[in-house]
């Protein structure tokens, strides 16, 4: 995924837990306009003590940190920890900002998320969610029991959210995020 301003490419990995090599997890940068012959991918430190490790997904639209889950080893198995992460790069530094969510998306204001929820308890009815990246306060914006949500995404002024949901077929709903 690109940076806002075109100079960076980032990407997350994770590689098998093979003795033989040292493993490549979490997310990776690139500098692009610098020659393929000075090209070394940067690895984002881990997350914690235990090795953890973050998986970006988007950067914040002024560039400044990136948003993402984290995951670990379990025994042999990879698995992805609840919640979203914030990676500052003023800071080098993660913080937690839900305990629940994935596929988030920023809105151009560079402190609210949008996400989407699949999870269970009281929350797993309410599916689309907003976070303030400062307070951490989440709040619901769409609810439905059934509707599995896989694919989410904002129109460029931010006023209209898009979702793709199943059901027992799959369709595409609009969800105007005006006040």
């Amino acid at each position: 995924f690109w940076s806002p301003d075109g100079r960076r490419i980032a990407w997350s990995l994770t590689s098998s837990a093979d003795a033989a090599r040292p493993p490549l997890r979490g997310t990776q940068m690139i500098e692009v306009d610098k020659p393929w012959s000075q090209q070394t991918p940067v690895t984002l430190p881990p997350v914690n003590a235990t090795g953890d490790w973050f998986n970006g997904y988007h950067w914040s639209p002024d560039g400044k940190r990136l948003v993402g889950t984290t995951a670990g080893l379990q025994g042999h198995e990879v698995r992805t920890n609840a919640g979203l992460w914030l990676y500052s790069f003023e800071t080098n530094r993660y913080e937690q900002i839900t305990q629940f969510g994935s596929n988030p998306e920023w809105l151009a204001d560079n402190r609210h998320l949008v996400f989407i929820h699949l999870g269970k308890g009281e929350i797993a009815e309410q599916r689309v969610w907003l976070v303030d990246t400062q307070t951490q306060t989440t709040k619901p914006l769409m609810t439905h029991p059934t509707q599995v949500i896989s694919t989410l995404g904002l129109t460029r002024d931010n006023r209209r959210l898009f979702f793709t949901a199943t059901d027992h077929q799959s369709d595409v709903f609009l969800l105007s995020l005006d006040k």
